[in-house]
């Protein structure tokens, strides 16, 4: 475990659209953001100078997302230390995700890359 704290980095900045075509030909068309993945309900674009990615979403509200090393294990942790449970760790294509509410009613989504290796 990380021992300068418990967030790695920012993973992903989700922007909520209403239909993720129109939502593609924005952010790439038009903005120029390189387009990496597509699922039915997402899509995930490159930002220049980051490995930071901007998802689409027609099926979430907008959040950052920030990498951990585990996402069980952030998730007890946050728990433990007064943050609300909005999502319990769910499996997600690179790893396992959640998201809990900090004592203030802020929204904190994480992740880990657990799936993926050299993560």
């Amino acid at each position: 475990m990380n021992t300068t704290g418990l967030f790695k980095k920012i993973d992903c900045y989700l922007i909520p659209v209403p239909d993720l075509a129109r939502g593609i030909a924005f952010y790439r068309d038009q903005l120029g953001h390189k387009l990496l993945w597509q699922r039915e309900t997402q899509a995930g674009l490159q930002m220049s100078d980051t490995d930071t990615e901007i998802v689409l979403n027609t099926d979430n509200l907008g959040e950052t997302d920030l990498l951990v090393e585990s996402a069980q294990s952030a998730f007890t942790q946050l728990l433990a230390r007064g943050c609300k449970q909005i999502d319990a760790p769910f499996e997600i294509a690179v790893g396992w995700c959640a998201v809990v509410e900090d004592p203030f009613g802020n929204r904190i989504g994480f992740l880990d890359l657990s799936k993926v290796s050299n993560s």
